[in-house]
């Protein structure tokens, strides 16, 4: 992939992450709480693909992008614990409300976590433009 390529995809991830964010707005005017875990979760999901393709670190699914975002970022200390907890967060409340037709997702589980997502994907794009890079050891766990 050449650096035009990785540089086009990585804005178009950080374009669906906006995109993803809004749409979470729009479920939370509705009160659709599963659907704001849904598109949150996504929103993050998109940022965090960005940051890893924008340093090369190949991921194959979902949790691998959860767990090198964790290795990479969280445990170095480059993102707060408190700030990284959220993508897990975000995961875990989808996949509930997606897989499990019993779960509701209230909205105490969802809204007081509206405004850090938001406040993580402006983190990770302000690494993407400093051009911040992450200490690679090795691939996707």
């Amino acid at each position: 992939m050449t650096n035009d390529d990785r540089k086009s995809i990585v804005d178009y991830e950080l374009h669906k992450a906006r995109l993803n964010y809004e749409q979470a707005g729009l479920a939370k005017d509705n009160h659709y709480w599963d659907l704001v875990a849904n598109r949150l979760y996504y929103a993050l999901f998109h940022a965090v693909s960005a940051l890893l393709i924008h340093n090369e670190i190949p991921v194959k699914s979902h949790k691998g992008a959860v767990v090198m975002f964790n290795k990479h970022c969280v445990k170095t200390g480059l993102v707060p614990v408190e700030e990284g907890y959220i993508l897990s967060y975000l995961q875990s409340k989808r996949e509930e409300a997606d897989y499990n037709c019993f779960t509701e997702i209230k909205q105490s589980d969802i809204e007081p976590i509206i405004e850090k997502s938001l406040n993580l994907i402006n983190l990770i794009e302000s690494f993407i433009k400093s051009d911040i890079r992450l200490i690679q050891n090795d691939k996707e766990d």
